[in-house]
């Protein structure tokens, strides 16, 4: 009985396990930095928050595709979208995108 409540404890005290990093990244065409934060859970799923250097504002959900890929859509608070890809090493992951108005755009996190 008591080993049955030490699990349903850990799988409780699991459930609400997320880890928040800093990143960073580019508009390439205007070149506009921004930073934020990347939230990752324990489901493989994950979001980020970030604002310009100029004040946009963007966010977005991802997956995890594998232990070391993944891809979601930045939505802008200025109506662009776009989708992007990282992967992810034991230091650091790194990525890139590319919004509906043609603008890439570079990150990185986990530094």
């Amino acid at each position: 009985m008591l080993n049955r409540i030490i699990i349903l404890l850990t799988a409780f005290s699991l459930v609400g396990c997320v880890s928040t990093i800093p990143m960073q990244g580019m508009f390439k065409d205007s070149r506009d930095q921004f930073s934020g934060v990347v939230t990752n859970r324990l489901n493989r799923t994950g979001s980020l928050s970030v604002v310009s250097l100029s004040g946009k504002k963007c966010f977005s959900e991802f997956v995890y595709l594998s232990k070391s890929t993944g891809e979601g859509q930045l939505i802008c608070e200025d109506g662009r979208t776009g989708k992007f890809m990282f992967n992810v090493s034991i230091v650091d992951a790194h990525g890139s995108g590319k919004l509906n108005d043609g603008e890439e755009f570079v990150f990185y996190f986990g530094m």
